[in-house]
């Protein structure tokens, strides 16, 4: 190809790009299908942050699960409070268990765990209830818990929210300490 014959192919290469990325500039009509092909599903419906639950004893065994326990004000008694949900393809245990750091830093933020501030927690997940599914839910809550021991997965039932609890522990979250976690926490992390 000689160097002109070159020159005319390129130009006319750079002419159909740009004549395809400056095309008529038309809207859609209105309720005509977008282009995009993902579809996201959304939060709509989903347990929102700070939302307290009581899930019976015998339920917190299993973690992940799918749940039906009942909302309730925060001050009332409950076992578990919601730090976050997140999103999933399908709600299933198996997704449900990719999702443990993911929830594991949900609830770390929400008590406000850090290395001057703690006290007892756990994290919980869980799925929403089969009718939930049914009627399209797709995500996991993941849910913050106080222990009542050391082992075990029994929960206390506390009648406050547990948001920034770590920042300033009320006594009757010290857990097995028997005093203040932060006392215990500047002592072991500055010695």
């Amino acid at each position: 190809m000689h160097s002109s014959g070159w020159w005319v192919t390129v130009a006319a290469v750079c002419a159909l790009l740009v004549a395809g990325c400056t095309g008529p500039n038309e809207e859609p009509e209105a309720g005509a299908p977008t282009s995009s092909t993902v579809t996201v599903p959304d939060l709509a419906g989903s347990p929102q942050r700070g939302t307290c639950w009581n899930v019976a004893a015998d339920d917190l065994a299993a973690d992940p699960r799918f749940d039906d326990s009942p909302k309730v004000s925060c001050t009332q008694p409950h076992t578990t409070q919601t730090a976050g949900t997140i999103i999933v393809l399908e709600p299933t245990v198996a997704a449900a268990k990719t999702l443990d750091n993911d929830c594991w830093e949900h609830a770390r933020t929400i008590i406000g765990v850090d290395l001057d501030h703690w006290i007892p927690w756990t994290v919980l997940m869980f799925l929403p209830n089969k009718q939930q599914i049914a009627d399209g839910a797709k995500w996991v809550r993941c849910d913050v818990g106080i222990p009542a021991r050391i082992t075990g997965d029994e929960q206390v039932s506390v009648t406050r929210s547990v948001e920034s609890a770590a920042l300033d522990p009320p006594a009757d979250l010290w857990g097995c300490t028997f005093r203040s976690p932060l006392e215990w926490t500047r002592r072991t992390w500055h010695e």
